[in-house]
């Protein structure tokens, strides 16, 4: 065969492929006229090659633009083709290729949903990480909620936040009493327990932020006197109403563990019975789920 006939021959799906996306998704598939190569995922197992082109990452990210034709000392000049990412699973990655040349993913599963949005994120893909966030949401149950929230939190994906504290919302009770609470992050416990509109009395608020720091403590050996419950728990125990329980319950909570202090306590009781209330760090105004006030319960010390 001649080098014009070969040529002719490796060419071919030049002509027979119909259309400019299909045509780019076979470039994709093979790589053919790529300009660029990513190793991926060595923080996940063994890491994965993928081969890209340049123009088609730019004009979808100004993340890759900057990587490639950035004109800052910092960014990365448009002579290199090798790039390593060890922080992105290569089935994110994979994902996030596939929408930039074809503005669809075949493969997006609640499984890896995350670390997708992840990839999104990092090169600042929104309309993929909208996809994201719709399957996730998708599946958004009691199970999942919390580690859903957590994820979301992690990623400061604001929109996915609010829609999991939206779920815990109406489901309060069951979210606050289910022992996988007990494994979040202080900073995830503090979104919930900040929530102007949880669905339960403040008591159980508060029993469910002492189980936390307990069980906190325990998983780090600590032993759970009142200061390093008060440690673990940081800002979130400013978060909890305790003004709104009532006399009983914070005789035999909080006052009881020792996990208020005694400045604490008696700036709650003033503002519970002095004529003239107080200024005081823990919130007053009762929680108001679906607009109705949760009343705080009566009781005297």
């Amino acid at each position: 065969m001649s080098t014009s006939e070969s040529c002719e021959t490796v060419r071919q799906w030049q002509a027979t492929t119909r259309g400019v996306a299909n045509r780019v998704k076979h470039t994709l598939k093979t790589g053919e006229r790529s300009d660029v190569q990513f190793t991926v995922g060595s923080q996940h197992g063994e890491a994965e090659t993928f081969r890209a082109h340049k123009y088609v990452l730019s004009i979808s990210s100004a993340v890759f633009d900057s990587m490639f034709y950035g004109s800052s000392e910092d960014s990365k000049d448009d002579k290199k083709e090798e790039f390593d990412v060890p922080d992105v699973h290569p089935d994110a990655f994979a994902n996030m290729l596939s929408f930039v040349y074809t503005d669809a993913v075949e493969n997006l599963s609640e499984e890896n949903a995350y670390p997708t949005l992840y990839c999104a994120q990092k090169y600042g893909i929104p309309q993929l990480a909208e996809q994201c966030s719709v399957v996730l949401l998708r599946q958004l149950k009691l199970e999942n909620c919390l580690t859903n929230l957590e994820n979301a939190a992690s990623l400061n994906a604001e929109a996915m936040i609010e829609k999991c504290l939206e779920f815990v919302d109406g489901s309060s009770a069951a979210i606050l009493q289910s022992d996988k609470l007990n494994t979040v992050k202080q900073a995830t416990l503090g979104l919930i327990v900040k929530r102007n509109s949880l669905n339960v009395e403040e008591i159980v608020v508060y029993k469910a932020v002492e189980k936390w720091a307990n069980e906190y403590c325990k998983l780090h050996d600590m032993d759970p006197s009142p200061e390093n419950l008060r440690q673990a728990l940081g800002e979130v125990l400013h978060f909890v109403r305790f003004p709104l329980m009532s006399d009983p319950q914070l005789t035999n909570g909080p006052m009881k563990c020792g996990l208020l202090s005694r400045d604490d306590l008696w700036d709650i009781y003033q503002w519970k019975h002095a004529a003239v209330k107080p200024s005081i760090i823990f919130p007053t105004v009762p929680r108001a789920p679906l607009g109705r006030p949760i009343k705080a319960s009566p009781g005297r010390f």
